[in-house]
């Protein structure tokens, strides 16, 4: 209701909208195994007089209406953990600005997946812990904004410290 938005260099009011969606995360976990999970499905639409007719669209800017994702986390020793994160996200709508004279413009973004790995070890009665924590091994080529690049492939290496 009173939905206001920006579009063109001006607001506009739109008369209705209307969003919904459900989430899923289930999740176990024993002494040496965890594993969790989650889906989202999300959708929305804006209710509007254009030209004197009513109209719908999908409004939600960047977010897919389909997510989900798992995580297998283990206990390979008392010291030394690792696991591994898949997560999908679904195609999205943006909106981009044209170079010059700012013109928005619609766009689809495709959707992607990122694979995750994680290890870490513990030394001193798990007082230091080194890790390693490479994310998008699959280097997939992906847009979470229109425009703007996303890193490939990449890793850090680290280490935590209690006192």
């Amino acid at each position: 209701r009173d939905v206001i938005v920006y579009i063109s260099g001006t607001n506009q009011n739109y008369d209705r909208q209307n969003d919904q969606g459900i989430e899923f995360e289930p999740s176990y976990q024993s002494e040496k195994l965890q594993l969790s999970a989650f889906y989202a499905w999300v959708t929305g639409e804006v209710t509007t007089r254009v030209a004197g007719v009513e109209t719908q669209f999908n409004n939600l800017i960047r977010i897919p209406e389909h997510s989900f994702g798992a995580r297998v986390g283990y206990k390979l020793t008392p010291r030394m953990n690792v696991s591994g994160n898949l997560k999908f996200f679904g195609e999205r709508n943006d909106t981009y600005f044209e170079p010059g004279d700012f013109t928005p413009t619609n766009t689809t973004l495709d959707g992607f997946s990122l694979l995750d790995f994680y290890v870490d070890y513990s030394f001193y009665n798990n007082r230091l812990t080194c890790y390693i924590d490479a994310r998008n091994v699959l280097n997939q080529s992906y847009q979470e904004i229109a425009g703007y690049t996303t890193p490939g492939f990449n890793a850090y290496i680290g280490f935590r410290l209690k006192l």
